[in-house]
Protein backbone atom coordinates (compact mmCIF):
# COMPACT_ATOMS: atom_id res chain seq x y z
CA UNK A 1 0.00 0.00 0.00
CA UNK A 2 2.76 2.39 1.01
CA UNK A 3 4.42 1.83 -2.39
CA UNK A 4 1.52 2.68 -4.01
CA UNK A 5 0.68 -0.72 -5.75
CA UNK A 6 -2.51 -1.03 -4.20
CA UNK A 7 -4.79 1.27 -6.88
CA UNK A 8 -6.64 -1.21 -8.44
CA UNK A 9 -8.65 -4.40 -6.89
CA UNK A 10 -6.54 -6.47 -9.71
CA UNK A 11 -3.31 -5.69 -8.21
CA UNK A 12 -4.51 -6.52 -4.95
CA UNK A 13 -5.75 -9.64 -6.60
CA UNK A 14 -2.04 -10.73 -7.53
CA UNK A 15 -0.73 -9.50 -4.38
CA UNK A 16 -2.65 -11.88 -2.36
CA UNK A 17 -2.12 -14.83 -4.66
CA UNK A 18 1.55 -13.84 -4.55
CA UNK A 19 1.34 -13.85 -0.73
CA UNK A 20 -0.32 -16.84 -0.17
CA UNK A 21 1.82 -19.13 -2.43
CA UNK A 22 5.17 -17.54 -1.03
CA UNK A 23 3.90 -18.83 2.79
CA UNK A 24 2.60 -22.34 1.47
CA UNK A 25 5.79 -23.37 0.15
CA UNK A 26 7.64 -21.46 3.37
CA UNK A 27 5.48 -23.80 5.44
CA UNK A 28 5.87 -27.06 3.70
CA UNK A 29 9.97 -26.48 3.41
CA UNK A 30 9.76 -26.24 7.49
CA UNK A 31 7.81 -29.03 7.64
CA UNK A 32 9.36 -31.08 4.75
CA UNK A 33 10.44 -33.79 7.37
CA UNK A 34 7.07 -34.32 8.75
CA UNK A 35 5.98 -36.19 5.59
CA UNK A 36 4.04 -33.80 4.06
CA UNK A 37 5.55 -33.38 0.31
CA UNK A 38 3.78 -34.49 -2.43
CA UNK A 39 4.77 -37.99 -2.85
CA UNK A 40 3.56 -39.12 0.27
CA UNK A 41 -0.21 -38.02 -0.20
CA UNK A 42 -1.37 -40.45 -2.06
CA UNK A 43 -1.17 -43.27 -0.29
CA UNK A 44 -3.93 -43.13 2.50
CA UNK A 45 -6.55 -42.42 0.01
CA UNK A 46 -8.17 -45.16 -0.23
CA UNK A 47 -8.46 -45.99 3.62
CA UNK A 48 -9.39 -42.37 4.39
CA UNK A 49 -11.79 -42.19 1.95
CA UNK A 50 -14.74 -43.33 3.45
CA UNK A 51 -15.04 -42.13 6.63
CA UNK A 52 -13.68 -38.68 5.59
CA UNK A 53 -16.86 -37.94 3.05
CA UNK A 54 -19.50 -39.55 5.81
CA UNK A 55 -18.33 -36.39 7.66
CA UNK A 56 -17.23 -33.73 5.10
CA UNK A 57 -20.27 -31.61 4.94
CA UNK A 58 -20.55 -31.72 8.89
CA UNK A 59 -16.74 -30.63 9.11
CA UNK A 60 -17.09 -28.05 5.98
CA UNK A 61 -19.82 -26.19 8.85
CA UNK A 62 -16.98 -26.51 11.51
CA UNK A 63 -14.60 -24.95 9.49
CA UNK A 64 -16.35 -22.49 7.75
CA UNK A 65 -17.85 -21.21 11.00
CA UNK A 66 -14.16 -21.64 12.62
CA UNK A 67 -12.20 -20.51 9.96
CA UNK A 68 -14.11 -18.35 7.11
CA UNK A 69 -16.59 -16.35 8.98
CA UNK A 70 -15.70 -13.22 7.71
CA UNK A 71 -16.20 -14.37 4.43
CA UNK A 72 -19.85 -15.89 5.64
CA UNK A 73 -20.84 -12.20 6.48
CA UNK A 74 -19.59 -10.77 3.74
CA UNK A 75 -21.23 -13.23 1.14
CA UNK A 76 -24.45 -13.00 2.96
CA UNK A 77 -24.15 -9.22 2.54
CA UNK A 78 -24.00 -9.19 -1.05
CA UNK A 79 -27.99 -10.84 -1.27
CA UNK A 80 -29.03 -8.03 1.59
CA UNK A 81 -27.37 -5.11 1.02
CA UNK A 82 -26.71 -2.31 -1.29
CA UNK A 83 -23.16 -3.09 -3.39
CA UNK A 84 -21.61 0.45 -1.54
CA UNK A 85 -22.48 -0.95 1.70
CA UNK A 86 -21.38 -4.68 1.01
CA UNK A 87 -18.05 -3.10 -0.03
CA UNK A 88 -18.08 -1.03 3.59
CA UNK A 89 -18.97 -3.81 5.60
CA UNK A 90 -16.83 -6.16 3.34
CA UNK A 91 -13.63 -4.22 4.43
CA UNK A 92 -15.24 -3.51 8.04
CA UNK A 93 -15.25 -7.20 8.78
CA UNK A 94 -11.63 -7.68 7.14
CA UNK A 95 -10.09 -5.68 9.70
CA UNK A 96 -11.58 -6.94 12.44
CA UNK A 97 -11.09 -10.47 11.07
CA UNK A 98 -7.22 -9.40 11.84
CA UNK A 99 -7.95 -9.70 15.58
CA UNK A 100 -9.37 -13.41 14.87
CA UNK A 101 -6.30 -14.52 13.38
CA UNK A 102 -4.46 -12.88 16.10
CA UNK A 103 -6.77 -14.86 18.36
CA UNK A 104 -6.60 -18.63 16.37
CA UNK A 105 -2.67 -18.11 16.07
CA UNK A 106 -2.99 -18.27 20.03
CA UNK A 107 -4.86 -20.87 20.47
CA UNK A 108 -2.35 -22.72 17.91
CA UNK A 109 0.41 -22.29 19.97
CA UNK A 110 -1.10 -24.33 23.08
CA UNK A 111 -2.50 -26.57 20.94
CA UNK A 112 0.69 -29.65 21.56
CA UNK A 113 0.83 -29.17 25.02
CA UNK A 114 -3.02 -28.65 25.49
CA UNK A 115 -3.64 -32.02 23.66
CA UNK A 116 -1.17 -34.16 25.73
CA UNK A 117 -2.17 -32.48 29.37
CA UNK A 118 -6.02 -33.40 28.24
CA UNK A 119 -5.04 -37.26 26.97
CA UNK A 120 -3.10 -37.59 30.22
CA UNK A 121 -6.14 -36.94 32.29
CA UNK A 122 -3.45 -34.18 33.89
CA UNK A 123 -6.31 -31.76 34.82
CA UNK A 124 -3.70 -29.00 36.65
CA UNK A 125 -1.65 -29.10 33.46
CA UNK A 126 -5.32 -28.62 31.24
CA UNK A 127 -6.43 -25.96 33.55
CA UNK A 128 -3.23 -23.78 33.48
CA UNK A 129 -2.68 -23.98 30.26
CA UNK A 130 -6.52 -22.70 29.61
CA UNK A 131 -5.52 -19.98 31.88
CA UNK A 132 -2.80 -18.94 30.28
CA UNK A 133 -4.47 -19.56 26.68
CA UNK A 134 -7.52 -17.76 27.81
CA UNK A 135 -5.67 -14.54 29.23
CA UNK A 136 -3.44 -14.38 26.03
CA UNK A 137 -6.55 -14.48 23.38
CA UNK A 138 -8.87 -11.99 25.72
CA UNK A 139 -6.43 -9.67 26.41
CA UNK A 140 -5.60 -9.44 22.33
CA UNK A 141 -9.23 -8.93 21.72
CA UNK A 142 -10.01 -6.30 24.27
CA UNK A 143 -6.24 -4.52 22.93
CA UNK A 144 -7.84 -4.83 19.30
CA UNK A 145 -10.89 -3.38 20.80
CA UNK A 146 -9.52 -0.33 22.56
CA UNK A 147 -7.70 0.05 19.08
CA UNK A 148 -10.54 0.19 16.70
CA UNK A 149 -12.90 2.10 18.99
CA UNK A 150 -9.90 5.27 18.57
CA UNK A 151 -8.26 4.49 15.63
CA UNK A 152 -10.79 2.88 13.86
CA UNK A 153 -12.10 5.42 11.72
CA UNK A 154 -8.60 6.18 10.37
CA UNK A 155 -7.57 2.57 9.55
CA UNK A 156 -10.96 2.03 7.69
CA UNK A 157 -9.94 5.52 5.81
CA UNK A 158 -7.00 3.95 4.01
CA UNK A 159 -8.94 2.40 1.97
CA UNK A 160 -10.87 5.35 1.24
CA UNK A 161 -12.65 8.10 2.71
CA UNK A 162 -15.92 7.03 1.87
CA UNK A 163 -15.27 3.65 4.34
CA UNK A 164 -14.90 5.51 7.26
CA UNK A 165 -18.81 5.29 7.56
CA UNK A 166 -18.10 2.02 8.94
CA UNK A 167 -16.31 3.09 12.03
CA UNK A 168 -19.32 1.90 14.20
CA UNK A 169 -19.73 -1.40 12.13
CA UNK A 170 -16.18 -2.39 12.81
CA UNK A 171 -16.53 -1.92 16.79
CA UNK A 172 -19.80 -3.73 16.74
CA UNK A 173 -17.33 -6.84 14.40
CA UNK A 174 -14.60 -6.48 16.47
CA UNK A 175 -17.48 -7.00 19.53
CA UNK A 176 -18.05 -10.09 18.06
CA UNK A 177 -14.58 -10.96 17.52
CA UNK A 178 -14.86 -10.35 21.75
CA UNK A 179 -17.60 -12.72 22.72
CA UNK A 180 -15.63 -15.30 20.59
CA UNK A 181 -12.28 -15.38 22.82
CA UNK A 182 -14.58 -15.54 25.53
CA UNK A 183 -15.76 -18.82 24.11
CA UNK A 184 -12.24 -20.25 25.00
CA UNK A 185 -11.29 -23.33 23.57
CA UNK A 186 -14.39 -25.17 24.34
CA UNK A 187 -14.71 -26.59 20.16
CA UNK A 188 -10.79 -27.57 20.75
CA UNK A 189 -11.58 -29.61 23.59
CA UNK A 190 -14.67 -31.41 22.16
CA UNK A 191 -12.60 -32.46 18.49
CA UNK A 192 -9.97 -33.68 21.05
CA UNK A 193 -12.52 -36.07 22.77
CA UNK A 194 -14.16 -36.81 19.45
CA UNK A 195 -17.31 -34.99 19.49
CA UNK A 196 -16.17 -32.70 16.61
CA UNK A 197 -19.04 -33.69 14.70
CA UNK A 198 -21.25 -32.83 17.54
CA UNK A 199 -20.24 -29.34 17.21
CA UNK A 200 -21.57 -29.00 13.53
CA UNK A 201 -24.68 -28.67 15.12
CA UNK A 202 -23.81 -25.40 17.11
CA UNK A 203 -22.34 -24.06 14.00
CA UNK A 204 -25.27 -24.63 12.00
CA UNK A 205 -26.89 -22.95 14.26
CA UNK A 206 -25.16 -19.96 14.81
CA UNK A 207 -25.35 -19.64 10.90
CA UNK A 208 -29.05 -20.04 10.35
CA UNK A 209 -29.24 -17.23 13.50
CA UNK A 210 -26.93 -15.09 11.94
CA UNK A 211 -29.03 -15.43 8.39
CA UNK A 212 -32.25 -14.75 10.09
CA UNK A 213 -30.74 -12.03 12.35
CA UNK A 214 -29.20 -9.98 9.32
CA UNK A 215 -32.20 -10.48 7.08
CA UNK A 216 -34.34 -8.53 10.01
CA UNK A 217 -32.22 -6.29 11.40
CA UNK A 218 -30.22 -5.47 8.31
CA UNK A 219 -34.33 -3.80 7.58
CA UNK A 220 -34.18 -1.30 10.32
CA UNK A 221 -30.78 -0.92 11.01
CA UNK A 222 -29.18 -1.15 7.41
CA UNK A 223 -24.99 -2.44 7.54
CA UNK A 224 -25.19 -1.56 11.24
CA UNK A 225 -27.71 -5.24 11.44
CA UNK A 226 -24.70 -6.96 10.16
CA UNK A 227 -23.03 -6.51 13.38
CA UNK A 228 -25.86 -6.98 15.41
CA UNK A 229 -26.41 -9.61 13.76
CA UNK A 230 -22.59 -11.33 14.19
CA UNK A 231 -22.91 -10.36 17.46
CA UNK A 232 -26.09 -12.59 18.26
CA UNK A 233 -24.64 -15.14 16.55
CA UNK A 234 -21.65 -15.65 18.42
CA UNK A 235 -23.41 -15.58 21.27
CA UNK A 236 -25.61 -18.78 20.29
CA UNK A 237 -22.84 -20.36 19.22
CA UNK A 238 -20.79 -19.61 22.79
CA UNK A 239 -23.43 -20.88 24.49
CA UNK A 240 -24.21 -24.02 22.59
CA UNK A 241 -20.54 -25.21 22.45
CA UNK A 242 -20.36 -24.23 26.60
CA UNK A 243 -22.83 -26.20 26.90
CA UNK A 244 -21.60 -29.41 25.06
CA UNK A 245 -18.13 -29.27 26.39
CA UNK A 246 -19.44 -29.32 29.76
CA UNK A 247 -22.20 -32.02 29.57
CA UNK A 248 -19.84 -34.52 26.66
CA UNK A 249 -16.62 -33.45 28.33
CA UNK A 250 -17.10 -32.78 32.06
CA UNK A 251 -15.22 -29.74 31.52
CA UNK A 252 -15.29 -26.00 29.71
CA UNK A 253 -12.59 -24.21 28.07
CA UNK A 254 -13.78 -20.80 28.21
CA UNK A 255 -12.68 -17.39 30.40
CA UNK A 256 -15.75 -18.01 33.07
CA UNK A 257 -14.88 -21.63 33.81
CA UNK A 258 -11.38 -21.36 34.28
CA UNK A 259 -11.99 -18.13 36.68
CA UNK A 260 -13.66 -20.59 38.60
CA UNK A 261 -10.85 -22.92 39.35
CA UNK A 262 -8.38 -23.08 41.79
Amino acid sequence: ALAGWLQSAFAALVIFVVVTYVTTIGQAWILKGNRLSLKHLGWPRKFLAKPIRSRAVALTLVSATMLAFADIVTLVAGFILPERDVAIAGVAMRVAAIAGFMLQAGQMLVMTDFTQALVRGDNAAVTAILKRVNGLTVGIVLACLIGVLVLGKFALGLFGAEYQQGAYLLVLFMIGQSLRALGGMNQQILSINGYQMRTAGSCILALVVFVLAAIVLCKSYGPDGLGYAVIAAEVVWLLALAVQSSSLCGRRGDLLWVLQKR
